[in-house]
């Protein structure tokens, strides 16, 4: 196959950014990271951040569509364990300009994005075994017993 060009601000189906362009998670190449340019804390999520750090949505969600679900559940935990070291990471790079980014940077950024989608997902797997009844809208949010969605 091979990719048609694209214009700017085109809109397309995911199926036709995989089928047409190239995108999604057979097409995807890891870049390689280097481990001593992101905090010590950090460093076990690495090879995640390369594998799963993906700034294009399509590629990202194809790849996440293919994980069988306890897969998706040990990669959302992987990442949780590290969530409070990620996000000041993350906020540190956010505030220097994104020409000055770096691979590492990038990565991490769009881990973070994919720890948001993938953990929404794993909510609602949880959500729908404790109850089949559950609706499983992301756009829904949880209520407590009273009807409220606050705590």
């Amino acid at each position: 196959m091979t990719a048609k060009s694209r214009k700017r601000f085109e809109i397309h189906t995911a199926a036709e950014w995989i089928r047409d362009y190239g995108a999604g998670a057979e097409n995807y190449v890891a870049p390689t990271l280097d481990a001593t340019r992101v905090p010590k804390k950090l460093r076990s999520l690495v090879q995640i951040a390369a594998e799963w750090g993906i700034a294009d949505d399509v590629t990202r969600n194809d790849k996440l569509d293919k994980l069988q679900p306890d897969d998706l559940k040990g990669l959302c935990y992987r990442i949780r364990r590290h969530k409070r070291a990620l996000d000041r990471l993350i906020d540190e790079i956010i505030a220097k300009d994104p020409d000055d980014w770096t691979d590492e940077d990038r990565c991490f950024v769009f881990l973070g994005k994919c720890y948001c989608e993938l953990s929404g997902t794993v909510y609602w797997m949880n959500k729908r075994r404790a109850n089949k009844a559950v609706d499983p809208s992301p756009l829904t949010a949880p209520r407590n017993s009273r009807g409220s969605s606050r705590g």
